[in-house]
């Protein structure tokens, strides 16, 4: 009986043990995340999240292109986690009290008395 309650500690332990070392794995930062792809056809592609999204080229003059500034290789890295803060077109804005917005085309207009 003895063997039986030390042999069901040792595996809670075990098991306890490949969950920690599981949970302390940190998650590998994909190598391709970020990076220009360009494939034999010529085209070109960015990798962001598991996805392909093609690139076209801008014909520009060298002039042009060194009038762009040059951004930090930390606003390279925001470009991919921040989200933007803009309002979608065509979104009702907030009317002041006691006053009607105008109701988008095939949205019905608000009955009287709507507060």
């Amino acid at each position: 009986m003895h063997r039986i309650s030390w042999m069901g500690w040792l595996l809670a332990g075990l098991l306890l043990l490949q969950n920690a070392a599981v949970g302390l794995a940190a998650p590998a930062s994909n190598p391709l995340e970020g990076r220009l792809l360009h494939d034999s056809s010529g085209t070109f592609y960015l990798y962001h999240d598991g996805f392909k999204f093609p690139v076209q080229v801008a014909e520009l003059g060298d002039a042009v292109i060194q009038a762009i500034p040059t951004a930090a290789p930390e606003r390279w890295l925001s470009v991919f986690t921040e989200t933007p803060a803009v309002a979608p077109a065509g979104a009702p804005q907030p009317a002041p009290a006691g006053e009607y917005a105008p109701a988008l085309p095939g949205q019905p207009a608000p009955f009287p008395g709507y507060s």
